[in-house]
């Protein structure tokens, strides 16, 4: 990896501050972890590291992945008795075996975890993400001198997960063991074991596998997978003002936006935390994770690219307006602040993108630039590649006009299907949203873009 602090001066450092103390008024569930970061920014204590080369490691101090399961008979595997071929003795293929990820029972902004992520090879005890191993009742008292992990089989493929039990590691047990039972599983009997079933006569008789429960987390049993973490990252840009283009548009029918450029642009992305549990935990629920370097600086994963990008300018006294025409409506200050506006309005640009390039959506990337003492309110959508992969040139025609389609799939997209209360999957949520889609309000848009003058442009 290379660290590029030296890269990023001290304007960009104290931008960053600056995002910082904002967002920590407007997302109050993450505040503790702005106010951490905001304090070390301004004490210089932050490293901005960009990888390049990755190591993948099957164990640091947040999960191990040295257990493996194979579906078929339920054995547990360590890493250093897999064979080769991934096949079991019984035939089954091995696979990663399942963790337990955790879930928040109060909201994030009590505490945080703080993890060093440059400590690759050290081991722990206690893992966020907690693997079978830990599971209640995972060894087999017959044999806990030799620390003998019971198998776990599946009893039921219509619920993979909530059906998993222990049985005997033995398949041909005949030992007398006080647990042993017996179940008809299709057309043969296993020796599962009955530890932990309780005394309750409604109770399971058999001992389901379930991970260890801890203050204000609880565990679910889930496979591995990248979603387990998310990624919180604030790109930072600026624009080359030599090479701007103006991009004609429809002002009438945007009238909150006053002007939009084509114009190349440094984007500085920088990935401040994760947040951490399981694949559909809902934002609130999920842990954030710091890394911490052994020199107490905060380890920031950085890129720098030059690339191309759109430039949108919103019109100050219409971010005003709009500001407090949805405080009229009900909604609460924090979901009608000009973050919240101006963050919307890149989500929808950002979104119908990738349909008029017929490229992914992850080509794409969005920044903001708010700043209400200079009534500042900016919006890029770029190229997410070095040099730009010509993504943003084809939302663009010839003579410098916003293609018809690309305002016309804007247009559409400012209602949304289920009709959500802020945002939701359905209308404006974005898989590469910088912010992991917080701080939305669709109706936001009804007072920057005229959906009636834009229902002319058809696709």
């Amino acid at each position: 990896m290379r660290v590029l602090s030296q890269d990023i001066n001290y304007s960009l450092l104290d931008e960053l501050a600056r995002e910082l103390d904002r967002l920590k008024s407007e997302m109050y569930q993450l505040s503790t972890v702005f106010d951490l970061l905001a304090r070390q920014v301004r004490g210089k204590k932050v490293k901005v590291i960009m990888p390049e080369n990755v190591l993948a490691e099957l164990e640091n101090n947040l999960i191990s992945l040295r257990y493996f399961w194979c579906s078929k008979c339920g054995k547990i595997y360590r890493d250093d008795e897999v064979p080769k071929n991934f096949k079991c003795d019984c035939g089954g293929k091995i696979i990663q075996a399942y963790i337990a990820a955790p879930k928040f029972l109060t909201p994030p902004n009590r505490y945080f975890q703080v993890s060093n992520f440059s400590t690759y090879y050290r081991r722990s005890e206690e893992y966020l993400f907690i693997p079978v191993a830990k599971f209640v009742n995972a060894y087999c008292d017959v044999d806990r001198k030799n620390k003998v992990l019971k198998r776990i089989v599946r009893i039921s493929t219509e619920r993979p997960v909530s059906s998993l039990i222990y049985a005997c590691p033995d398949v041909n047990r005949s030992s007398k063991c006080p647990w042993k039972l017996q179940l008809p599983l299709g057309s043969t009997q296993i020796n599962v074991c009955g530890k932990g079933r309780g005394n309750s006569s409604t109770s399971v008789p058999y001992a389901i596998v379930r991970p260890p429960r801890r203050e204000n987390t609880i565990y679910r049993i889930v496979p591995p997978s990248e979603s387990l973490t998310k990624p919180f990252s604030i790109n930072l840009f600026k624009t080359l003002d030599n090479d701007k283009i103006e991009i004609n548009f429809p002002k009438e029918s945007m009238p909150g936006i006053i002007d939009i450029a084509f114009t190349k642009a440094k984007v500085y992305q920088l990935t401040l935390f994760l947040l951490a549990g399981t694949p559909y935990a809902g934002k609130r629920e999920r842990i954030p994770i710091v890394s911490i370097g052994n020199d107490n600086a905060i380890e920031v994963i950085g890129r720098k690219i030059e690339t191309e990008g759109l430039l949108i300018n919103l019109d100050p006294s219409k971010v005003k307006e709009t500001q407090e025409s949805l405080q009229k409506m009900g909604f609460s200050s924090r979901d009608a602040t000009p973050t919240v506006i101006t963050h919307t309005l890149a989500h929808l640009f950002l979104i119908t993108a990738p349909l008029i390039a017929g490229l992914s959506e992850h080509e794409f990337g969005e920044a903001i630039k708010v700043d209400q003492e200079r009534d500042i309110y900016q919006v890029l959508i770029y190229d997410n590649s070095p040099g730009g992969i010509g993504g943003v040139r084809s939302l663009i025609e010839k003579d410098n006009t916003l293609k018809i389609d690309y305002i016309a799939l804007v247009g559409k997209r400012t209602e949304c299907p289920r009709s959500c209360n802020l945002a939701c999957k359905a209308c404006l949520f974005s898989a590469n949203c910088m912010w992991l889609n917080y701080v939305l309000n669709r109706f936001s848009l009804n007072f920057i873009i005229d959906k009636k003058r834009l229902a002319h442009y058809v696709v």
